[in-house]
């Protein structure tokens, strides 16, 4: 107890980078690299990925666009040519 008789308060502990405060264990984390948002999974989709239709639309088009990429260069590696 303090002066004032009240009850001692435990020094509370700063938070770390790196730990997350867990509002809700139905919490997800955004797997689009750079975004750390969490939200939480609506009930029809609970496998959703994405925070909202921007992070998906923004994966979508770089994973379109890595798909293009690789067939071009299979295109000019030639038939006979394996990758290694």
């Amino acid at each position: 107890m303090n002066e004032h008789n009240e009850p001692a308060q435990d020094p509370v502990e700063p938070a770390r980078e790196g730990d997350t405060k867990e509002e809700s264990p139905e919490q997800s984390c955004c797997h689009r690299p750079g975004c750390y948002e969490r939200f939480t999974p609506a009930p029809q989709s609970p496998h959703q990925k994405y925070c909202s239709l921007e992070c998906y639309n923004a994966m979508r088009t770089v994973l379109i666009r890595e798909e293009r990429w690789r067939k071009r260069l299979q295109k000019k590696a030639g038939p006979n040519d394996a990758f290694e």
